[in-house]
């Protein structure tokens, strides 16, 4: 379903990497679903 997971609420992964660093690769650019994974899916 629906969680919002691309831009609702970037800060919910970002304990994996800095949040400057997802914030910018995802809000400030744009990102996939697989770029998403390198910072939000377990290894």
């Amino acid at each position: 379903g629906d969680r919002g997971f691309y831009f609702s609420r970037p800060a919910s992964c970002v304990n994996r990497r800095s949040s400057r660093g997802i914030v910018e690769e995802c809000c400030f650019r744009s990102c996939d679903l697989a770029l998403l994974e390198t910072y939000c899916a377990t290894p």
